[in-house]
């Protein structure tokens, strides 16, 4: 039983802002869940035992199920992190990389500076992207670029950005992908972001 995918297609559930899923391999012991105050606390007990059923094949009892609804600090985070702008300049040896993201209509901004090669440059534009995700998230030093790959996929040029990560005190590997436009660096920034907006709700917790 995998836990965590069973926690990724909960929080899909209209209505669920936040799931956590504590158990094991054989059984599912508690599931607690955050909603938004759109749906009844029954509604969703039903719509988590359905898609538990339908897509697992795996009954609950719905008392193992608690639902809280509550709109404060902890659901600001919900809506997806946007890319603002993205500067890169070079001086001799070093180069400069500039990434702007909006969060709740508030403008963030991180840079970073490296050695002046094509390889590093991309390395450090995804950089200053999660720096500014850490800051809009409040959470220093658990987000770094692990791995950037450029493809060409049926004639388009796909890059694809690996992010290591801690959350939830637990190390994991993040990846997204984005086609390539016609400003390289707007791509790489759009492929981390691509990677850290699908499980930016938990690394907030």
């Amino acid at each position: 039983m995998d836990i965590s995918s069973i926690q990724d297609l909960l929080e899909k559930i209209d209505g669920i802002e936040l799931c956590r899923v504590i158990g094991n391999e054989n059984e599912i012991e508690e599931i607690h869940i955050l909603s938004d105050g759109s749906k009844s606390p029954k509604q969703i007990s039903r719509d988590i035992q359905t898609v538990l059923v339908t897509k697992f094949d795996i009954k609950i009892d719905y008392k193992i199920i608690s639902v809280v609804q509550f709109k404060g600090a902890e659901s600001r985070i919900i809506s997806r992190i946007n890319f603002s702008g993205v500067s890169v300049t070079s001086s001799g040896n070093e180069i400069d990389a500039e990434v702007k993201l909006m969060y709740d209509d508030v403008e963030y901004a991180s840079r970073q500076r490296g050695v002046n090669t094509v390889s590093n440059r991309y390395r450090m534009i995804s950089e200053a992207t999660l720096k500014s995700v850490e800051e809009i998230i409040g959470q220093p030093n658990i987000l770094c670029t692990n791995d950037i790959l450029v493809n060409n996929i049926n004639g388009c040029t796909v890059v694809t950005v690996l992010v290591a990560a801690r959350v939830n005190f637990a190390e994991e590997t993040l990846a997204g992908a984005a086609v390539a436009r016609d400003d390289m660096n707007e791509t790489i920034v759009y492929a981390a972001l691509d990677a850290v907006n699908k499980r930016v709700k938990s690394i907030k917790l």
